[in-house]
């Protein structure tokens, strides 16, 4: 599904570029086509889960990938770590030499 979306977001791209106006029954329209081709199933009905519990579902995800980036230490932090860590080198360096 992931090479569908990134198709269907290269057209959209592309059609900006050409300055090509579309509407939301042409994207309704183009996703269609972009489903049919891919051999995906196209949902015609309302499904079966409710938007309550799909609603509830992905704040439930949400909250363990959130947790799980908490944990994680960005780039950001690891560079300022590190710049911190040469400070600390580069003082020490300088008390040795006093």
């Amino acid at each position: 599904m992931n090479s569908v979306v990134s198709a269907y977001l290269e057209f959209a791209e592309m059609q900006a570029r050409r300055r090509i106006p579309m509407y939301m029954s042409d994207w309704i329209e183009t996703l269609d086509g972009f489903l049919k081709l891919s051999k995906h199933e196209i949902l015609t009905h309302v499904g079966k889960i409710s938007a309550k519990t799909v609603e509830l579902k992905a704040k439930e995800e949400y909250k363990k990938y959130k947790a799980l980036k908490i944990e994680e230490i960005s780039k950001v932090e690891k560079d300022y770590i590190k710049a911190l860590e040469d400070m600390e080198m580069k003082l020490l360096g300088n008390e040795d030499k006093k």
